[in-house]
């Protein structure tokens, strides 16, 4: 599963540095979850990556409205979400 999305991509990179130890609750969240490997990263726009046990435990874990709200506290905007 893979997905980019337009977003300020200075501000992604200040969360990940200033906000560490909630990006990685939420990893290990998604590998209790089936999530078996995630990368981001940044550039023009925001490149997320991820390879999970199947499709159902990513929607799954992504429906989660606390991850939810978290992605939107880092700039995502909201189509990104669905």
């Amino acid at each position: 599963m893979s997905s980019e999305f337009q977003g300020d991509t200075a501000t992604f990179a200040r969360h990940v540095a200033e906000r560490a130890g909630e990006f990685a609750k939420y990893a290990d969240m998604a590998r209790a979850a089936g999530g078996i490997h995630h990368s981001f990263g940044s550039g023009a726009f925001v490149l997320v990556v991820d390879e999970w046990e199947s499709p159902e435990h990513f929607q799954k874990f992504f429906s989660n409205p606390e991850l939810q709200e978290f992605i939107g506290s880092i700039g995502a905007p909201a189509a990104a979400r669905r």
